[in-house]
């Protein structure tokens, strides 16, 4: 089952429609560094908490050896 929507008023259409202004290329090569910088620092701190699990474990087979 559709419904139907009301038609947007003419300012509602105005907004919807209105162009947006395109990012200078200097503030696009800021937000693409900004980006590959934070993937890399989430990388990081990924690798980190897998060592962290990795030592962890180790620790707790270590434990139940001795168990």
């Amino acid at each position: 089952m559709y419904f139907l929507r009301p038609p947007l008023t003419e300012a509602a259409h105005c907004y919807k429609n209105k162009p947006r202004a395109k990012p200078s290329h200097e503030t696009e090569k800021t937000i693409k560094k900004d980006l590959s910088e934070s993937r890399e620092s989430f990388s990081a701190i990924f690798v980190l908490g897998q060592a962290h699990l990795r030592q962890s474990n180790l620790k707790t087979a270590k434990m139940a050896e001795k168990i």
